[in-house]
Formats: C-alpha cells, sequence, structure tokens
C-alpha cells in the first residue's frame, strides 16, 4: 500500500505524462515509453501546484512536511508543473514560474550605432562598449585552445597509427 503515502495528485499525474508519452510516440515524435518501477526508478513525484506553498527559504510539499531550499522561488506568483527529485543525499524542486512581462514605453529617441572592429559598438549618444575579444586575456586563452587543440590531434592521430601498426606516409 505505498499508494497511501503520497497525494493522490501523484498517480493522476503519472497517469497523465504515460498518456503524453503515448500520444507523442503514436505520433512519432518520441521513442517507446520505459516502464518505471519503485525500486529501480530515481524517486521523483509530482505535486499539485494549488497546494505548493512557500515562504522564505522553505516549500512545503504534500505527505513531506516543510522542506528548507537554497535558492527563493518568487512568492505570489503562479505555478507550473512542479516535479521533486531524491537522489538519497538531497532534494530538488523545478518548478515553471509565470511572471507577468512589462511592457516597455517607448521614447521618441533615435539612437544609431555603429559596428566596429576596434570597439564592439558605439552609439550616437556617446557611449562606447568595448570588444572582449580583443583583450589580453580571451587573446592567451585562445592560444591557449590552439595548443591543446593540436596535442590532441597528434594524439589521436598517434594513437590512430599504433592501431593500424605500421607508418604513415603519402605518396605524392
Amino acid at each position: 500500500m505505498w499508494l497511501n503515502e503520497v497525494s493522490n495528485n501523484v498517480t493522476k499525474q503519472a497517469v497523465k505524462d504515460a498518456c503524453n508519452s503515448y500520444k507523442r510516440f503514436f505520433k512519432g515524435l518520441a521513442n517507446k515509453p520505459k516502464f518505471k518501477s519503485k525500486k529501480k526508478s530515481k524517486p521523483s513525484f509530482y505535486n499539485d501546484p494549488i497546494k505548493l506553498k512557500i515562504k522564505d527559504g522553505k516549500v512545503l510539499i504534500e505527505k513531506v512536511g516543510w522542506i528548507n531550499i537554497r535558492e527563493q522561488i518568487p512568492i505570489g506568483v503562479k505555478y507550473n508543473n512542479p516535479r521533486i527529485t531524491y537522489d538519497n543525499k538531497y532534494w530538488y524542486i523545478s518548478v515553471g514560474v509565470e511572471v507577468e512581462k512589462k511592457q516597455e514605453e517607448l521614447t521618441d529617441v533615435s539612437l544609431g550605432i555603429d559596428l566596429g572592429l576596434k570597439d564592439l559598438a558605439i552609439c550616437s549618444d556617446g557611449q562606447v562598449f568595448k570588444n572582449i575579444n580583443k583583450t589580453k586575456k580571451v587573446k592567451k586563452l585562445e592560444k591557449r585552445l590552439k595548443q591543446k587543440q593540436k596535442q590532441i590531434s597528434r594524439k589521436y592521430e598517434m594513437n590512430k597509427i599504433k592501431k593500424e601498426g605500421g607508418v604513415s606516409c603519402q605518396f605524392i
């Protein structure tokens, strides 16, 4: 009777997920769904977004209780599809959040942008954006990347020659 240990929404969502996965399979959008058992699967379940309660640094999960969270989830917004997983050490919650997009007000100011080589962009109002690809740090990292890629390429070629059992020669 392990089904009584969890909310009824968990079993309802499992049936919905199975239905959606079979629909996607028959439409040719996904592979055949795999059977997941209680013993072999990664422990995860669905929580009803209406019953999801969030306080400062805590989340209330049905049949589990209040759980501390590291990152604060926005309060006072609409939540979508909350999923809780457990990896034998930590609980994780992933939840979609619907936030109203603020409408930007347009102004009558026009702005010209000049893209350049030395500087990334120069605006007509005098603002200058530096090109980070021209900095010493980026150039040094690109040089190091080039060296490492050469090393890997040589290593790959040597392993390929060893597997073939001989010396590679090209005739022109």
